[in-house]
């Protein structure tokens, strides 16, 4: 048979609202607007590489902030690919609820939308080919949908899809699990999963069995690295595929002694050794680590107005201290107000339970003595 050519992709979160962290309104805004640039992109390249499938493994879009022009706009694209069919399996952000728009738009695209939670089988006779998929219809799912299934005619290609944890051997994922073993127990060739949103392959007898296409277009700073989405050739006997990067945006994270950059010089030959350029693409972390000398404080404002000057967001985060020889100045200041300050707040810390709270008090400790000695240090 010839060989079936997809597109795999999913988890893009449509309308996801980018208001968790720091990111002001305005940076939120073209961040939605990355998302959406990066649907296009995508449906362009599935054109282009003459897609006979597209895949997209759930997480399409945000259930609970998603409007219905987003959805209009995702169906108008959609209708543009009439010469690939389209599968969707929802998943624990796109849900297909009773009122999911999956369930309540009128869908004018060529799309097959799998809104059940057991598996459902679509035949496709020009490809001699079998989509077996399933979907999220409630905001939990912990069952194997795949533990009793069968596919019918092996001799076909199998191809399965859906939204959770892959597992291998004896992982026990319980988040709606996907066992490997169960997809070739099945009579699948192929498993594409969403839910990861990172790339990440499995491979059985030499085959690549089932893959993460990841999240096409990275969404907060846990996901650096490249993001993309799959494209394939898959028949009975083969299974080739390609990781395409598709991101608009990247982000880094950067933790670094503060001590070897307390200022913007410095912060530039570092980012200069570490290979990391500044532009309107990134979004950067920096993160201030371990002790540093007292009077020698890094100027943290100064590092991040130098790096908001050319990237499109950055941040600061300052979790380093002052190298204050706590024992020696509770000696030195006993029966004065810096040493009963010392002394309270070392029995506060060493009485909190979370450990949230005993680096905020640990933080509070360095910050008021910082204050009682005169010393000034940036607070970003």
């Amino acid at each position: 048979m010839k060989p079936v050519k997809i597109m795999q992709t999913g988890d893009l979160h449509l309308d996801m609202p980018f208001s968790g962290g720091s990111l002001p309104y305005e940076k939120a805004q073209k961040r939605r607007q990355d998302l959406k640039d990066n649907f296009l992109h995508i449906l362009q390249l599935a054109r282009d590489k003459e897609a006979d499938l597209l895949l997209i493994t759930g997480d399409l879009f945000e259930h609970q902030y998603v409007d219905r022009a987003t959805i209009s706009f995702i169906d108008q694209q959609f209708a543009r690919c009439s010469d690939m069919r389209i599968f969707i399996s929802p998943g624990n952000h796109d849900p297909a609820l009773k009122n999911s728009y999956y369930r309540t738009y009128p869908w004018k695209s060529p799309v097959h939308i799998f809104c059940e939670k057991s598996i459902d089988r679509v035949p496709i006779p020009s490809l001699e080919t079998d989509i077996h998929g399933f979907g999220w219809d409630q905001w939990q799912l912990f069952e194997n949908p795949l533990s009793q299934y069968r596919a019918s005619d092996t001799k076909r290609l199998n191809i399965f899809m859906g939204h959770g944890e892959v597992n291998v051997g004896e992982q026990q994922g319980a988040y709606c699990p996907l066992r490997v073993e169960e997809v070739e127990a099945a009579g699948g060739d192929y498993l594409a999963a969403g839910h990861v949103h990172r790339y990440k392959t499995y491979e059985s007898q030499g085959r690549v069995i089932a893959q993460y296409a990841g999240s096409p277009e990275p969404l907060h700073f846990g996901e650096t690295g490249d993001h993309g989405v799959l494209f394939g050739q898959l028949s009975k006997s083969e299974s080739k595929w390609e990781f395409i990067k598709t991101q608009r945006k990247r982000y880094e994270v950067l933790a670094v002694p503060a001590e070897t950059v307390s200022d913007s010089e410095q912060l530039s030959s570092l980012l200069e050794e570490k290979e990391i350029e500044l532009d309107e693409k990134l979004l950067i972390r920096l993160v201030l680590e371990g002790a540093y000398d007292p009077d020698a404080p890094p100027s943290s404002r100064e590092l991040k107005t130098r790096l908001k000057e050319s990237c499109f967001f950055a941040e600061v985060k300052d979790n380093s201290r002052p190298d204050y020889d706590l024992k020696q100045m509770q000696k030195e200041y006993a029966n004065t107000l810096i040493g009963d300050f010392i002394d309270k707040m070392l029995e506060r810390i060493e009485g909190a339970v979370l450990k949230e709270e005993k680096e905020r008090l640990t933080q509070s400790l360095y910050i008021g003595l910082d204050a009682l000695t005169g010393r000034r240090r940036d607070l970003v």
